[in-house]
């Protein structure tokens, strides 16, 4: 039973395409998936922005996904949604879609954490202010 759950949000090649990380920053994520991939008590799971083609889930009022709605991005199982080759998720990890900014909205994130009996969560993601802080917020 994973006691710990590693959260690696949003490191798509959609999302790591518009920020500015710093050159390190894929390096020392994986680098750090890799040692927590060595504790049995620890899961890592992968948590994407993906949507069914055209975009039902969002409303073309929604200020932040609905520009991504019209411009077709971030459907599952497009190149958007790709995780980056160099954290790929390896066979026992877990992948979740999530629809809104929070890893919890839309995805069954709290049905797999209830059924691995996590009790603490570790969190990665490319925005602090956006999916870190609203994951955290939900999750507390």
């Amino acid at each position: 039973m994973a006691e710990t759950a590693f959260l690696v949000m949003d490191i798509q090649a959609g999302i790591i395409a518009r920020a500015s990380l710093p050159p390190t920053y894929l390096p020392t994520l994986s680098r750090t998936i890799t040692t927590a991939r060595a504790s049995p008590s620890l899961k890592i799971i992968y948590i994407t922005v993906a949507f069914r083609p055209g975009h039902p889930e969002v409303s073309p009022r929604n200020a932040l996904f609905g520009p991504a709605a019209a411009a077709n991005l971030y459907v599952s199982g497009t190149p958007s949604t790709a995780i980056d080759p160099s954290i790929a998720p390896v066979e026992g990890d877990i992948l979740v879609e999530k629809k809104r900014v929070s890893a919890f909205t839309g995805s069954g994130l709290e049905t797999v954490l209830r059924g691995l009996g996590v009790k603490r969560l570790v969190l990665a993601g490319v925005s602090t202010s956006g999916v870190v802080l609203a994951t955290v917020v939900q999750a507390f």
